[in-house]
This record gives C-alpha cells, structure tokens and sequence, in this order.
C-alpha cells in the first residue's frame, strides 16, 4: 500500500490511534508515529515525518481546546506562550540550517565514525 488514498479508512484509524496515544500518555509521538508509517503505508522516511508532524499538530489542537473549553487553562502561566513560540521557531531554523549543512557534507565522513 504505498498510497494512503487506497485505504482511507485503515489511515483514519491510525491517525486516531497515533492521536489517542500520545495525548493519553502525553507524549510527542514522534518516533511510535514514524514507525508506524513506515511499517503500515510503507512511507519513506521523509514521507513518515511529514505524516507524524501533522498527527502531533492535530492531536495537540483537539487538546488545546479541550483545556480552554473546560477552563482549565487558568493553572497554566499564559506569560510563558510568546517566548514558547519564538524559541520554537527559532529552533526549526536552526533546524533547517543544520539539516542543509549536514546533507552538504560527504556521507562517507558521518559513516566512517559512526
């Protein structure tokens, strides 16, 4: 099954599942979602990622708004939410420019010391 169109109830599913997971256990569910891809769609890497950022964003937006339906927002310090956000971008920048330099670079280095 290397498209997900092909059986959009079985990717329905999974993504409800990989959603219930990491808000129930609270984690990120990065790496369960990535593995899970692979194994059941048979996605690349790179494809997988793609799928586990967007699963995490939508299973953390039904959260968020649990919280501010049941008025639970009140214990958290709201103060911390503008810095939250900069030091998130900040680091996919840094991200991305890691990225770009590390695909840069000659593979045979990494390999060779790893």
């Amino acid at each position: 099954m290397n498209n997900i169109k092909e059986n959009i109830v079985l990717a329905f599913f999974v993504g409800l599942f990989l959603g219930a997971i990491s808000i129930f256990l609270a984690i990120g569910g990065g790496p369960l979602n990535v593995s899970l891809f692979v194994i059941i769609f048979h996605f690349t890497m790179k494809q997988s990622s793609v799928y586990s950022i967007a699963t995490i964003f939508f299973s953390q937006i039904t959260k968020i708004i649990s919280i501010v339906a049941s008025a639970q927002y009140q214990m958290f310090d709201m103060k911390m939410i503008p810095m939250l956000i900069i030091l998130q971008l900040l680091a996919v920048i840094l991200v991305q420019f890691g990225t770009r330099k590390f695909h840069q670079q000659n593979w045979k280095v990494f390999i060779q010391f790893s």
